[in-house]
């Protein structure tokens, strides 16, 4: 029927709607509300996680350690790391600059202007699991220490 969209087109909507959130204000303060809210939560953290594996030493505890993250990117490309920098939290953890220097950033530009984002985010490691790096929400990010 003119005018509808079937269920596939609209549930792509609300993901484009709710990635815009995610971008632009705090998980809090958006909500969709098309399917469970708590699917499109996961779904926006998932966004956010990067699996870097398992660390290269064994650990005896859970650690973690802030990062800023320097994107860059265009229209149709793929958005990289221009540069990481370590910000606080467990030296040990330093080994994985290269890892996030490398790692892919699922993030799109909206035009073929150059762009750059710079991006917080805190890589925890378990002792008997991966080591995740989440990107902090924009409005999240309380200070630069």
């Amino acid at each position: 029927m003119e005018g509808q969209t079937e269920a596939g087109d609209r549930d792509d909507h609300v993901g484009t709607a709710a990635l815009g959130c995610l971008v632009e204000q705090s998980s809090t303060a958006c909500s969709v509300h098309s399917g469970s809210g708590s699917d499109k939560s996961e779904t926006l953290q998932s966004l956010r996680t990067i699996d870097l594996g398992k660390p290269a030493t064994q650990l005896s505890a859970s650690t973690s350690a802030d990062f800023f993250v320097l994107l860059s990117g265009a229209a149709g490309t793929p958005a990289k790391a221009e540069s990481v920098k370590f910000v606080s939290g467990d030296e040990k953890l330093k080994v994985f600059t290269d890892a996030l220097r490398t790692a892919p950033y699922r993030l799109n530009f909206p035009d073929e202007s150059a762009v750059k984002v710079l991006r917080r985010g805190t890589l925890t490691c378990a002792p008997a699991g991966n080591c995740m790096f989440v990107l902090v929400l924009p409005d999240d990010v309380r200070t630069v220490d």
